[in-house]
């Protein structure tokens, strides 16, 4: 067990080795995990995988995700970390030691980032999850042929049934999962450092691109900070992440002291600025998860924007109605060299930076570029636009209390209600915001909350693509009910 105690700590602690030349042929395949340049460190990777005698202490799979997960090759750190799971905990049924403790540190550890980004793509989890199945189905099991007793037999069975049970419950709950990983991504990021080497960072040129190169800021600029977790919605989405888009009405009045700004919002944000005539704006930096774009800026003016989706050199970052100013310090200290004068929270999509703003006061905004700009054209309306569209495309209509009824009839009929089971449900009185599929359709971005409606599907309508957010389908040809609204009484 001390040879897998050093695999597993060269698989945490790779980033406080000292840096060091692996140019020698002989150098153990572990130890050339650590090295410097990547193409020598995926190769020892390789090494170790195909090593026969991996199969055999399976724990040792693990170096290899790290450093697979390190160089940018996601999905196959995901194959390789649920592939030594499934072996380890296979393993685990025929000799103990200490192995379950160091899996149970591999899952609190490296675990926690891969799994995040796993979680944020299911449909590409699961694809993932079958190839590692076929994996260990072809791949030779030195524990498979072992005699086993009847608690062994049903202790295998429970790793495998784990296995589907997850399958089932990221199809399940595909968008309520996407949703927390995304919004966990952020922070998990700061917490868990799997970028790579730390000592070969640190022998790199100190060059940071999260700067403005050759920017000089005068003595007496401001430095606010603005944003929420996301903008007033509009009718169309800005990006191909399929969901709807927003927009944030920055209002910028600083007479005294020429600005910089911080903004940020999780969600895709259309940042449209404007200032007052005595504003001098020096500089923007914007953050946040999904895409942000910038309307009204003059052109010319200094731009960073650093989201997870163009993996930006600031990160990600973004500022919600509980950040502080000493939460959004340490960003301005790196760019700026300066802390944050004031953070501001928007509301509804709006938000005013500096002082107030006299009702009189005239504002500019650069016709350069416009929020209208930036609407994906060619992607569905989003929300109730996108259900209103629908209906004048003949893909919808609005139901009646019939269709309510004929959905009842086939429940009933399908599912006859039990003897002496008390009185039934009370049933669905009320058509507001019920639809009948009239045909193929997808369901519009951005059906969350008070934007969710019920979807009746006709027998022999196909059921719709996308993603149904908080609304709920009944569809006849089952029937069956999926969503948080479903009811048979």
């Amino acid at each position: 067990m001390r040879r897998v105690r050093l695999a597993l700590f060269i698989t945490l602690l790779p980033i406080l080795q000292p840096a060091t030349s692996w140019a020698g042929n002989n150098t153990p395949a572990r130890d050339r995990l650590q090295s410097c340049d990547p193409v020598i460190a995926l190769a020892a990777a390789e090494e170790i995988i195909r090593a026969p005698t991996t199969l055999k202490e399976p724990l040792e799979l693990f170096s290899p995700a790290i450093i697979l997960f390190q160089q940018g090759k996601k999905d196959e750190a995901v194959f390789w970390f649920y592939a030594a799971q499934l072996r380890t905990r296979y393993q685990l049924v025929f000799e103990k030691g200490d192995r379950g403790q160091l899996l149970t540190i591999m899952m609190m550890t490296i675990g926690v980032p891969i799994n995040n980004y796993a979680f944020q793509d299911t449909a590409n989890f699961l694809r993932i999850l079958d190839r590692v199945l076929e994996w260990d189905r072809t791949t030779p099991n030195p524990f498979r042929d072992q005699p086993k007793s009847e608690l062994a037999n049903q202790q295998v069975e429970k790793i495998y049934s784990g296995l589907t049970d997850l399958k089932a419950k990221l199809i399940a709950e595909k968008a309520d999962i996407e949703g927390k990983a995304r919004h966990a991504a952020p922070g998990i990021e700061q917490t868990y450092s799997l970028k790579g080497n730390r000592s070969c960072r640190d022998i790199q040129p100190k060059i940071d691109a999260c700067s403005f190169p050759g920017l000089s800021l005068p003595p007496d600029v401001a430095v606010f900070a603005a944003g929420a977790h996301a903008g007033r919605k509009i009718a169309f989405q800005i990006d191909q992440s399929g969901n709807q888009g927003t927009q944030m009405d920055v209002v910028v009045n600083s007479p005294g002291k020429p600005a910089v700004l911080i903004l940020g919002a999780y969600g895709a944000t259309i940042w449209n600025i404007s200032r007052s005539n005595e504003t001098k704006i020096i500089a923007v930096l914007i953050g946040g998860y999904h895409r942000q774009v910038v309307a009204g800026l003059a052109k010319g003016t200094p731009l960073l924007v650093s989201t997870y989706d163009n993996k930006g050199p600031c990160g990600v970052f973004y500022i919600e109605s509980h950040t502080t100013s000493e939460q959004v310090n340490q960003l301005s200290l790196r760019v700026f060299d300066r802390p944050v004068d004031k953070v501001f929270h928007a509301e509804n999509g709006r938000v005013v930076v500096g002082d107030p703003v006299p009702t009189d006061i005239k504002l500019i905004s650069s016709p350069d570029t416009t929020p209208e700009s930036y609407y994906d054209k060619n992607a569905p309306l989003a929300g109730l636009a996108g259900i209103e569209d629908a209906i004048s495309k003949g893909l919808l209509r609005n139901a009646t209390l019939a269709d309510l009824d004929a959905w009842y009839a086939a429940i009933d009929k399908a599912f006859p209600p039990a003897v002496n089971q008390g009185p039934p449900k009370p049933r669905m009185s009320s058509t507001f915001r019920k639809y009948v599929v009239l045909k193929p359709f997808t369901y519009p971005a951005g059906l969350y909350g008070g934007n969710s409606g019920d979807f009746l599907i006709p027998k022999g309508v196909p059921k719709p693509e996308g993603n149904p957010g908080h609304s709920t389908t009944y569809d006849l040809n089952g029937p069956s009910c999926q969503g948080p609204s479903c009811t048979t009484r």
